[in-house]
């Protein structure tokens, strides 16, 4: 096994370690916790082993990746952890959404339920304002990559289509601020591309 897969293969076998400590501590972890630090680090550089390895070609470290299903690990630590986590599994989402480049790839990061269930829990990526921020500019991340083919993994069984409604949700969110705002512009060129 080539050093970036090993280390890719590390990283993950680290972030099982924290997600299984996030399991069995039920308590809400204070925030600047050690493990919210390694949280953060280890989701950070898994996404960067994974985005140079699409960079070198290496379809290895994409099929890694999902096999190990890391991105189901980091959607729920995302959804439950401490908003320094929340902002980094978002920013690790957006890296793998530019920088995947295999047809096959893409489609399995877009298809992936991790992607439905973040779109899904908008709420919990809106109330503060940094989040909302990093959350906005997945979106926009997200739809840039729709066409014809890949807007079938945004739309639901049931019909929905969680990143418009996503977008929407941030709109609303963000209510009365002025109009240029960095956000409003990322939500409304969400709804464009969508």
């Amino acid at each position: 096994m080539a050093s970036l897969e090993r280390s890719l293969g590390e990283a993950c076998d680290r972030l099982d370690a924290l997600y299984r400590v996030r399991q069995r501590s039920r308590r809400v972890l204070k925030p600047g916790t050690r493990w919210e630090e390694d949280c953060g680090n280890v989701i950070g550089r898994v996404a960067a082993l994974v985005a140079r390895g699409e960079a070198a070609e290496r379809e290895q470290v994409f099929d890694l990746f999902a096999e190990r299903r890391v991105l189901q690990v980091m959607a729920a630590l995302g959804r439950e952890g401490p908003v320094s986590v929340k902002q980094r599994v978002l920013r690790a989402c957006a890296l793998l959404a530019q920088n995947i480049r295999r047809q096959q790839a893409l489609y399995l990061l877009l298809s992936s339920p991790a992607i439905d269930a973040i779109l899904r829990d908008a709420p919990a990526f809106l109330d503060d304002d940094e989040t909302r921020c990093v959350f906005v500019a997945l979106l926009k991340t997200l739809s840039v990559r729709l066409d014809a083919t890949t807007v079938q993994f945004f739309v639901s069984d049931d019909r929905a289509f969680p990143l418009h409604d996503a977008a929407v949700g941030a709109l609303e969110k963000i209510g009365e601020e002025p109009f240029g705002t960095p956000e409003r512009a990322g939500c409304l060129a969400t709804l464009l591309h969508c």
